[in-house]
């Protein structure tokens, strides 16, 4: 039921991808990620032209047309969270239009307004705003959650939902085309890649995707609560992933797996996601 939710609305997004009204001044990257809101599992940075392939695959269930969205779009962020609800912020070419073409009645669409923050549009469980000429929102299974991020991308948060050292990393990864992922609560993607039975005494985790031809290297770093609990990781996680180079350093294990195709990649991040709903 929720991926065909995820599929209406994300239809919609496409749309939305493609009409957009110049009302919302150039936001920061910060603000942008603290639009998305705390409390995710995960938060990414998807620089979109350099991983057209990847972001093609993964949009192809959600959306009949993933290229009206991958075409026009320059960068996304994304939140996950537990209850399998998604959140996302676009920057890209968007120009302007009525937003009546995209948000149809016909179609279920209802515009809601609130002063302050402008005009939204409501679909079932997807919500989606055109707050400027380059920005898009867009939130799938989050009550409230639109009206909140058109707030923040207005009068920028004081609490950042991500660490600003994961945010000026993903900023310098992105030069060379790089995804950057942040987990504070990577609990339910080891559920995903290693079964519901296995825990990991892990604080958080980060990940970097870099493109490599037709494939990624992943480098992933996991933070652990001590030293000694880093070693326990660092036994499991070779255990789990015997391809990998491993070194541990402190309570800081990292994996690095270099050559992972994409295709592999984009149904991992299906099932992991979709299929498990993170939970």
């Amino acid at each position: 039921m929720f991926r065909c939710a995820a599929w209406s609305g994300m239809a919609a997004f496409a749309v939305l991808a493609v009409t957009a009204c110049a009302t919302l001044p150039p936001v920061s990257k910060d603000q942008s990620f603290a639009a998305l809101g705390g409390g995710a599992v995960a938060y990414v940075y998807v620089p979109v032209k350099p991983n057209e392939k990847l972001a093609t695959g993964f949009l192809s269930t959600l959306t009949s047309d993933p290229s009206a969205i991958v075409g026009r779009t320059d960068v996304a962020y994304l939140a996950l969270f537990t209850d399998g609800s998604l959140r996302a912020i676009a920057e890209g070419s968007y120009p302007s239009s009525f937003a009546s073409v995209a948000f149809p009645r016909s179609k279920g669409w209802t515009r809601q307004k609130k002063t302050g923050i402008g005009a939204w549009y409501e679909n079932g469980s997807a919500a989606a705003a055109l707050p400027g000429n380059r920005i898009a929102c867009f939130a799938l299974g989050s009550n409230g959650a639109l009206p909140q991020m058109l707030t923040t991308l207005r009068s920028p948060s004081n609490i950042p939902a991500v660490p600003q050292t994961f945010v000026n990393d993903a900023l310098h990864a992105a030069y060379d085309g790089s995804i950057s992922v942040f987990s504070p609560n990577p609990e339910p993607f080891v559920a995903a890649l290693l079964g519901p039975e296995v825990t990991l005494p892990i604080d958080s985790a980060t990940a970097t995707l870099t493109p490599a031809g037709e494939a990624y290297d992943l480098t992933l770093l996991l933070s652990a609560k001590t030293e000694r609990m880093a070693r326990a990781v660092l036994t499991l996680a070779r255990l789990a992933a015997p391809q990998g180079e491993f070194s541990a350093s402190g309570t800081e294990v990292t994996l690095s797996l270099a050559g992972i195709p994409a295709e592999r990649l984009a149904e991992f991040m299906k099932f992991s996601y979709f299929m498990n709903n993170l939970q």
